[in-house]
């Protein structure tokens, strides 16, 4: 049983360890846990009795993890003044993307449908007015701002794909490292999005 269970977790919610999160509470600032017990895998599905049976030689035992939901999500860490976005059908861009991300050719076909976005509001605004007409923002350049940001670690939330999450210092990533915490996994932000280009400030 690791920390962090990746499989119970999500990008508003994450699943870790008491130890885990007695680590971290000196480090959030608002947010709601709950308590839950957490099962070791000791199940198997049994094809010919239809039923899930514990599996030969294990016990089943029963670990304390918590829900740890971080209340209020920061959405100022970007700089959309200096940032760059356009605007593309969305089947047009499922088509120029592939796992590395989208093309970089891909981009030369859009100069003329560049869009001026100010702030995350504005954003969230052509995001939910785009949805109608089957068309979406695509990110070329993001300017991340961190020095908005005070908190060792804090929630993300964001339209832009893959970006709404938890983030954490490079000084709080180190001290997770140093305690042992298993299950973890880190990227760094320039990344989170193949192909389009991260500048920090």
């Amino acid at each position: 049983m690791t920390d962090y269970l990746n499989w119970a977790s999500d990008d508003i919610k994450k699943t870790i360890s008491s130890r885990f999160y007695n680590f971290l509470k000196t480090y959030l600032n608002m947010h709601q846990v709950w308590t839950i017990k957490v099962s070791n895998d000791v199940y198997k599905f049994d094809r010919k009795s239809l039923q899930y049976l514990v599996k030969e030689g294990l016990k089943q035992e029963f670990y304390d993890y918590k829900i740890l939901h971080i209340s209020y999500p920061s959405n100022e860490i970007i700089d959309f003044n200096k940032s760059e976005f356009f605007i593309d059908f969305r089947i047009n861009y499922l088509n120029n993307l592939s796992v590395e991300g989208i093309s970089k050719s891909y981009f030369l076909n859009l100069k003329d449908k560049i869009v001026k976005i100010n702030s995350n509001e504005d954003f969230e605004v052509f995001f939910l007015d785009l949805k109608s007409e089957k068309k979406i923002i695509v990110p070329k350049k993001i300017v991340f701002n961190l020095s908005r940001n005070k908190n060792e670690i804090f929630r993300f939330f964001s339209s832009i794909n893959n970006l709404s999450g938890y983030y954490v210092t490079e000084n709080l990533k180190n001290k997770t490292k140093k305690e042992g915490f298993t299950g973890l996994n880190f990227k760094p932000i320039e990344d989170i999005l193949p192909n389009v280009e991260i500048e920090i400030i």
